[in-house]
């Protein structure tokens, strides 16, 4: 079952992992979600998980299926921790 605790905590500890190896935050965040939706069961887990009932989005526009519905959950969840998930990657990449 999706948990977005679980999923930020994840992320973060992805972007730990993978700072180094990417140039431009939000490419690591795309890529990110992109991996998170490849499978329709995984995409049901997340649209339910987020309560996720309404098509339309603001930035994306009307969803075509239930992968883009959950990349758009999962992407207004990260803009949500925007700042943070930024503060981790941006003290990772300037060490280098």
């Amino acid at each position: 079952m999706f948990n977005k605790f679980n999923f930020i905590s994840d992320l973060k500890d992805f972007i730990k992992s993978e700072a180094t190896n990417y140039s431009d935050f939000d490419q690591l965040i795309s890529e990110y979600l992109d991996n998170q939706v490849i499978y329709y069961s995984d995409c049901f887990d997340i649209c339910k998980g987020l309560s996720l009932t309404h098509f339309d989005h603001e930035l994306f526009g009307t969803c075509k299926d239930i992968c883009q519905l959950a990349y758009c959950g999962l992407y207004d969840l990260v803009q949500d921790e925007y700042s943070e998930l930024f503060e981790i990657f941006e003290s990772l990449t300037d060490e280098g």
